[in-house]
């Protein structure tokens, strides 16, 4: 029990549980705090009872003001070696946090499954400047570095990224994956997506509603594209 798993979640037809409940069955997993995001007190209540109030899991009522990343809200306050960032609509496996643990001692860095290296070229779209996305569902037949993380499946340890006021440093929501690749290029990190197979992680059906950030905003990127422009690709 040595990983302090964070969350931020929307509803989504209370499939929370069921990610809770994968990360459970990992004997690494310490704590799982999950942020949810304008849930009623009655959808609040639905998770506990899936999760079978197991005194793991801390569920708190967030407000969305900065989206997925309310995750981080909370991340200075635990006490585990190592930290996990995990989304609220993936199915881990129960071998997940030993597999990233043993790449985080081989690397001393930040790894993740998913990730992408970026065109050298300056940006006009951030969502189309991907010289080469290894996703997270797919096969990544080796390991990579990459420069921006996909941080719903990412782990390091505690003492290596200063965390303790990292959400505050966050101005735009749900731009936890720039943000937090570009504090680990502050700290001089390598970020690295290990090798996995398709099928390892499992991803919920989709539904009508799911609301997700890349269909929001893979139009309507400027945010995102000005920074990696000037802080990863120096335009």
């Amino acid at each position: 029990m040595n990983t302090d798993i964070y969350i931020a979640s929307l509803w989504r037809n209370g499939h929370l549980a069921t990610t809770i409940n994968s990360l459970l069955l990992n004997p690494e997993c310490g704590t799982i705090t999950a942020v949810c995001n304008n849930y009623t007190d009655i959808q609040i209540e639905a998770i506990r009872i899936n999760t079978k109030y197991n005194a793991k899991v801390a569920l708190i009522k967030g407000d969305n003001l900065k989206g997925c990343d309310e995750r981080f809200k909370f991340t200075g306050m635990g006490m585990s070696k190592y930290i996990s960032i995990c989304d609220d609509d993936i199915i881990y496996p129960p071998n997940y946090l030993s597999v990233l643990i043993e790449s985080v001692n081989k690397y001393n860095t930040i790894v993740s499954c998913h990730g992408r290296t970026l065109k050298k070229t300056k940006a006009v779209n951030y969502y189309k400047h991907a010289n080469r996305v290894y996703h997270c569902m797919r096969d990544v037949n080796n390991d990579v570095e990459v420069d921006i993380l996909g941080a719903g499946t990412c782990l390091f340890k505690r003492d290596l990224l200063p965390i303790n006021n990292f959400y505050k440093s966050i101005k735009y929501a749900n731009m936890g994956d720039i943000y937090i690749s570009y504090l680990a290029k502050k700290e001089g990190l390598k970020i690295i997506v290990i090798a996995h197979k398709e099928g390892w992680l499992q991803h919920k059906a989709i539904e009508v509603g799911d609301n997700y950030i890349y269909d929001n905003c893979k139009n309507d990127c400027q945010i995102q594209t000005n920074f990696i422009n000037k802080l990863f690709l120096g335009y």
